[in-house]
């Protein structure tokens, strides 16, 4: 299963909240979403046994959470990333009959911030994003894979 970090401010991190509670709240400010789904890996292997971080193998990561809500046990409702993805996007149950593609899901998260966010996003997978929004093109960083590579 696929474990979904979804960290920024339009998602308050007050006792007790509920993502449907926050989605319904107007923020004050514009907000940025960043949305990191880390398929396959294990959190064991990110965490410590506190359940924190562990800030000296993955320290982008653990400064990434002092700054913003993490959900560290969500899971998604499938196996396989192509079913997976879009359900986590779009929030509904998948079925076999819809591919991972914007035509079959057009009522996700990305049809949600067009016009409202500048979207930034690479999907290796799926291509859920409107396609006239999305080149879905990685970028040239092929220098600074290493540095990023280190900091994490």
């Amino acid at each position: 299963m696929a474990s979904a970090v979804i960290a920024g401010s339009f998602l308050p991190t007050t006792a007790g909240n509920s993502i449907a509670k926050s989605v319904a709240a107007t923020p004050t400010s514009p907000a940025n979403v960043f949305l990191i789904v880390l398929d396959e890996a294990p959190l064991f292997a990110i965490v410590k046994k506190d359940g924190t971080i562990n800030d000296k193998r993955f320290p982008g990561f653990a400064e990434l959470a002092r700054h913003t809500t993490w959900y560290r046990n969500t899971l998604t409702t499938a196996q396989r990333t192509t079913e997976a993805v879009p359900a986590l996007l779009d929030g509904n149950w998948p079925t076999i009959r819809n591919y991972p593609v914007y035509r079959d899901h057009p009522n996700n998260l990305f049809s949600l911030f067009l016009g409202k966010r500048k979207i930034d996003e690479y999907q290796p997978v799926t291509r859920l994003c409107p396609p006239d929004t999305c080149r879905n093109v990685p970028v040239d960083n092929s220098r600074s894979v290493p540095l990023q590579v280190s900091q994490f």
